[in-house]
This record gives C-alpha cells, structure tokens and sequence, in this order.
C-alpha cells in the first residue's frame, strides 16, 4: 500500500499512524562507528569519503539525492575498505585461519551478521564461502584472501546501507522485522549497532511492540553513547561548526577560543537534554550559564568555575546568548542581524524561506548604528521577506560582532522595539531576554524542536507544510503530508505534557506506530 491508498488516519488516534519505508546508507559518522564496533578498528583512514551533511539539509543522515551513492562515493568506499582491511587484526577476526576453508565457513556466519546487524541467509552464506574459495584458487594467501573478505563485508549493500523496508502485512502496509527495528533503534539513539540485548530481543522476535521499544530506547539514552551521538545532533542542528571558519579583527579570537566555543554549544545541548532535573525546551533558551572555560572571558565576563560560566548580563540567556552563534552570525567587525535572523527563524521555529535575490552586507557609515545600516539595506523589493527577518536580528543587536554584551552602537544607544511573529501572532519584543522568552514559550519552537528530531531520526524532511518567509504555501492535503503533520503534531504534544522534556520527543517517536508500521511513500 502506497501512503496515498492509505484511508484510515485519524490524527488524534496514534495507532492509525503510519510510516514510510526506507532504505538508508550510513551516514560517514555511523559507518565509522559501525567499523569499530564490529572490527575493532578506529584509526581507519576516512579522508577518501565523500561529504554527506549537506547545506539545505542539516543532517547527515538525510537521504537526498546528493547522499546517494555514486561513483565518487563509492570509491571513497573502496580506499576506506582497503585501509580497514590492512588494519584488521586477523588473529582476533579470523582466530582459526590457519584451518582454512573450515574456519572461514564458520566464521564468516558470525562476522557477517555482526557487520549486517542480522543474521546471513543460506544463500548470502554460500557466495561469501565460495568467494574465499575462489580467492585461494586465484593464488591468494590465506590471509590476503581473509583481508579481502572484510572488504567484501564492507562494500556489500547490507554493510553500507540499513533496511526499513518490513514485511508486507495483510492490509497491505509493512512491518518492520525485529531485527529492522533493533537497528533503527540503536542508530536512532547511539548512531552505531544493536548491542547484545537488543540482538537478544531480536532473535527472539520481541521488538515488534511500541512498549518495548520505548522502554529499550530509554535504556540506550542511558547509555554513556547516547551523548556523544547527540552531540553530533546539536552540533548539526545548532551550525555549531559555523564559528571555525569565521574571521574577526581581534587577536584574542583566535583558532583556540573558536573550537572551544563550538564544543561550547554542543556540550550545552547534551548537557541540557540529559539532565536529570532541566531537560527542557525552556531551559535550551532561558538558562543563565553556558559550559565552558575562562578562554572566553573577555567576550562572556561574569564568573567561571567547574566548566560552568554564569552569564554576567541579564539579558544573555540560553542559545541566543552563546558566543559561537553570535559571532558566526555576524561578519569581521559588526553584527549581522539578517543572518541571526534566518538561524532564528530555520532552526529554532522551523520556517522556510522564499527564494532570495544575492545580497551584500552593508558597508559601515559614520554616524548610522548597525541597526540603521540593515534597515536602509532591506528596503523595496527585499522589504517582503526582511520585515519578518530582520527583527528577530535586531533584537539581538545588544551583541557584537564577538557576542560581547554592548549598549551603544556609533555613539547612540541601542533600542530594541520590533516586532516578531511566532505561534502565527505579532509578538512585541524590547530586549535580547524577551525574544528568547517567546521562543522558550512557544508552541512554535517546541514543535520546531520535534521537527528537527523527527528529520534526524527518520533521515528524511517531513511532508507536511512549514511556514515561508516572504511567501505563502497553501498546506499540502495529500495523505503523506497529513500522516507526517500527525506525528510531529504527536511528538510536540508529548513534549508539552512532559513539561517540554527534549527526550520524549524521541521516546514519543519510537512509540508511535508508525515507527514500525510503514507504507510507501511517494515515488517523485
């Protein structure tokens, strides 16, 4: 059944919720953390792998034609398999290879199913034994011919790539196997493969229920790589990397104080999420400290102790108060309120944006502020899209070029009087504070928020119609536009009944039906 044959959504029911196959390619951050698992091996070469965390689509597991594999990526697969396979340790892969064909007969069962994160069928048996048996016919060593296999394993689809295709049921939709749904699960929360317990469940064919994936899920979260996986989610989410690669007029913003402000935003993110007491949206934009060290004291100020920096102005709180956004949004010696404007808008409350004509950051004047520069800069035919842009920037002009807490800009004192519109209403905003407490409040950026984890974890962009900046898009009424809009609607209002606890829109989403229920989806 196609999601568009698909008639028996109710919104408000979960158990109508339906998903959409899929069949996903690691991404380059799983697939080295896939290889160490399974071979033990974590210095392998990756420089020949091809990019896949792309620009419009945040995340590196967006399956986009731009991710495919091709040619180019395939051979980045190849050097990368090469490597891998020189740095195997054979003794501990392979501990019976001086037996020959025998040992490869009963171990490539077990390696192949630890790298295809499920058991080999008969058939996949019998082509890996006589692909060794033909490599020692060709001359090959025992162990040449053993390096060779690993490489085999490696660039085989059921290495490379994860199904979410199931089984089709009698109404025509698909289920996925225990063994699909122990992946998913283990991707989803720790970006590498099921461990032993949920291969046990999954051998037993007992993961085929949303109560125990919910429960399986909040044992992963526990785990001590549950941070480092969605580290890389805040790092990806939040353009936490953005900061590197600006350039600044002050010798003090050097390459040290860069990194550390990028980690800064990340560890903020995990930090947060997994608090035992303020994993809360509201605690994301409202908290009055930031993580990190005394390297940034000449932009943050106020009091540093235990990794811990306590915010020295009122009005700096939360995300829009780190450094590493604020200077990455601006340009070498003044703010750019546009550009905070857009992260604002795209990654806080999920708006999309109409096409923009090129543009140039204005050059400085005497005597006009940052604020007057902009303004001149979003008149006629730009106006359109910057009314609803720019004063989100501007209410952040408190902010320097650094993130540096300031008053006055050329000469003149800084006023902040725009107006924003969030959860569709006109919201009046006098201060930094302000703006970060309507997001912190709002319906928007809680929905935003399971948005972002729905693309992550699915590897997809949702079907369902986002607000457009400087246009109009009707809502999309197609089947598999309604179906995505149920179940983020579903995850948001899960975070709203935990008190905007960030991990149970995760939790929400692994428990919903459509998590292992799927249909599919649209061919175009």
């Amino acid at each position: 059944m196609s999601t568009e044959g698909y008639t028996e959504l109710t919104c408000g029911n979960k158990e109508t919720h339906r998903g959409i196959r899929s069949w996903r390619r690691l991404s380059n951050v799983e697939l080295k953390n896939t290889v160490s698992a399974v071979f033990g091996v974590q210095d392998v070469d990756s420089s020949a792998l091809i990019n896949d965390i792309t620009k419009a689509d945040v995340f590196d597991t967006a399956m986009v034609s731009s991710n495919f594999v091709g040619t180019s990526r395939f051979k980045g697969y190849m050097a990368f398999a090469e490597n891998l396979s020189n740095k195997v340790d054979l003794t501990k892969i392979f501990p019976c290879l001086a037996q020959g064909k025998s040992c490869m007969s009963s171990t490539i069962k077990t390696l192949g199913a630890s790298a295809w994160r499920r058991p080999l069928t008969a058939d996949e048996s019998s082509k890996l034994n006589a692909l060794y048996d033909q490599l020692i016919t060709d001359g090959y060593k025992s162990d040449e011919a053993a390096r060779l296999m690993v490489q085999a394993l490696v660039l085989s689809e059921g290495f490379l790539y994860r199904s979410e295709l199931g089984e089709l049921q009698a109404d025509g939709s698909f289920e996925l196997t225990s063994w699909e749904l122990a992946s998913a699960l283990s991707y989803s929360t720790l970006r590498t493969v099921p461990d032993a317990e949920l291969k046990t469940l999954a051998a037993a064919d007992k993961l085929r229920n949303s109560a125990e994936l919910v429960k399986q899920a909040t044992r992963l979260l526990a785990d001590a790589k549950a941070k480092a996986a969605w580290k890389d989610f805040g790092a990806m989410w939040l353009e936490s990397n953005n900061v590197l690669s600006v350039v600044k007029n002050q010798a003090a913003f050097n390459d040290d104080v860069k990194s550390k402000l990028s980690l800064e935003m990340q560890n903020f993110f995990v930090d947060t999420m997994f608090s035992p007491t303020k994993s809360t949206w509201e605690q994301l934009l409202l908290a009055d400290y930031t993580l990190g060290d005394s390297s940034s004291s000449f932009i943050y100020g106020g009091t540093v102790a235990n990794g811990k920096i306590e915010f020295a102005e009122p009005q700096r709180r939360g995300l829009l108060g780190h450094a590493g956004f604020l200077a990455a949004a601006a340009v070498a010696d003044t703010p750019n309120p546009i550009k905070r404007g857009v992260f604002v808008l795209g990654r806080l409350l999920c708006s999309g944006f109409a096409p923009a004509p090129p543009t140039e950051v204005p050059a400085p004047k005497s005597g006009l502020s940052n604020k007057e520069l902009f303004q001149q800069h979003s008149q006629g035919a730009c106006a359109g899209c910057h009314k609803f842009i720019d004063d989100f920037g501007f209410a952040m002009e408190n902010f320097d070029e650094l993130g540096k807490y300031r008053d006055k800009d050329a000469a003149g004192a800084i006023v902040i009087n725009g107006t924003v519109k969030i959860d569709n209403k006109d919201v009046k905003i006098n201060s930094p504070l302000e703006l970060s407490e309507a997001i912190a409040s709002s319906s928007q950026g809680m929905e935003c928020f399971a948005r972002q984890t729905f693309r992550y974890t699915l590897g997809r962009p949702e079907y369902a119609s986002v607000p457009i900046v400087g246009g109009v898009q009707a809502e999309d009424k197609s089947t598999v536009s309604q179906l995505d809009k149920c179940q983020i609607q579903g995850l948001a209002e899960s975070m709203k009944e935990s008190g905007g606890d960030l991990k149970s829109a995760i939790l929400d989403l692994v428990g919903n039906p459509a998590f292992r229920l799927r249909l599919a989806g649209p061919t175009n």
